[in-house]
């Protein structure tokens, strides 16, 4: 497990972990003066998380799940046991994954990775606020039908497994769509070209270097 850079943002830190055998980030993002926090794709590394958490004296508000596949629900229920008034967010279309290790693929990787009920399900215009921060929610499905991106003060998008440096997330499982990933795509060409991408997987970027150099977009 790497931990990555911290990024400030006003009064908000961002900060990476990169988790498990797929290397999935995870991001921790919070308030400095509050310490209110979100954490996005809590990966396979629940321990790493927890001790990073109560060394931070961190007071957790929202776990966000991108979509539904296990590298990126890991440590939900982890998270849950610890912090049990935290609200657990999913987008409707990927809510079963969340219980079906079939459906999150863990079942594939010779393991079984299931999680807490959703608490919040979430759709296109969504807002979720932590300490006079904003996250926005748009539906970017493809990769899975229930994935999502979420722009931060319009400043941060973390874009889960949709967009990546130089690539896209995969549209070859059961539950995937090519023709609506590129829909999303599209979607997402329309942002600011100032936004800093927070992928799932790999290093930051930016749209405006992704629009300029991404063959898929």
């Amino acid at each position: 497990m790497k931990q990555i850079k911290v990024i400030r943002m006003a009064k908000v830190k961002i900060q990476k972990f990169v988790l498990g055998s797929l290397e999935t980030n995870c991001y921790l993002v919070y308030d400095e003066v509050s310490k209110e926090s979100v954490i996005i794709d809590p990966g396979a590394g629940p321990e790493i998380l927890s001790d990073a958490l109560k060394d931070l004296d961190i007071k957790m508000k929202y776990i966000i799940n991108t979509h539904g596949h296990a590298d990126h629900i890991f440590s939900n229920a982890h998270l849950k046991e610890i912090y049990p008034d935290t609200k657990l967010v999913i987008h409707a279309n990927d809510e079963s994954f969340l219980s079906d290790s079939s459906k999150n693929l863990s079942i594939f990787l010779g393991y079984n990775v299931t999680s807490p009920a959703a608490d919040i399900l979430i759709k296109e215009g969504d807002e979720l606020s932590f300490s006079g921060h904003t996250f926005e929610i748009i539906e970017t499905p493809g990769h899975t039908m229930g994935s999502i991106c979420l722009l931060l003060d319009n400043q941060s998008l973390f874009t889960g497994d949709t967009l990546f440096l130089g690539s896209i997330g995969c549209t070859d499982f059961e539950h995937s769509s090519s023709s609506a990933m590129a829909n999303s795509l599209k979607k997402l060409k329309e942002l600011s070209q100032n936004l800093t991408i927070h992928p799932g997987h790999g290093p930051d970027s930016t749209m405006g270097f992704e629009v300029k150099t991404n063959p898929f977009i």
